[in-house]
């Protein structure tokens, strides 16, 4: 069963999970979620890097190490700065036919002076270059869109001024 599918106009490409949640849960009835946990008696873990693809795991590795960070500090930075890169772009479809547009959401609390700002420079620095870049390709494209819509709107407003002349 097909669960995952692009969604914008190329459906030529399309995932398969193969793997279906086991356990099912009333959504509906909050006596099924199990008993809350205060925060003071959970144990924090260590997030490895290692389930990250090479190439992801590399530049967080090599982030962790020029920040002297945690690098699941890192990892969970990264994560949601992919997230946001491909979010609108896949919807999760269910099996009664329901669909959710991908999303991962992320919440990092780190102390004062954990070099917070730093990460978040080192992960986005390759995004804003890309937005940059992509700004600067596509500008005459936007530019010309953009003369385009003006000489639409003057006719417009012409037609506008010479359909009240005819009225009159």
């Amino acid at each position: 069963m097909n669960l995952l599918k692009q969604t914008n106009k190329n459906t030529a490409f399309e995932s398969v999970i193969t793997e279906k949640l086991t356990e099912d849960m009333d959504w509906a009835n909050p006596d099924t979620f199990g008993e809350m946990l205060p925060f003071d008696v959970l144990e924090g873990k260590s997030i490895c890097t290692d389930f990250l693809p090479a190439w992801v795991k590399d530049y967080v590795d090599a982030v962790a190490a020029h920040t002297q960070a945690e690098p699941g500090a890192v990892a969970v930075l990264a994560l949601s700065i992919l997230a946001a890169c491909v979010q609108m772009r896949f919807e999760v479809l269910c099996p009664t036919g329901h669909s959710e547009v991908l999303s991962l959401w992320f919440f990092l609390a780190l102390p004062p002076a954990s070099r917070k700002s730093a990460l978040l420079q080192s992960l986005l620095a390759p995004v804003i270059e890309w937005e940059q870049e992509e700004a600067k390709r596509l500008r005459p494209a936007i530019e010309q869109e953009q003369t385009h819509i003006a000489v639409i709107k003057e006719q417009i407003n012409n037609l506008t001024r010479l359909a009240g002349k005819v009225e009159e």
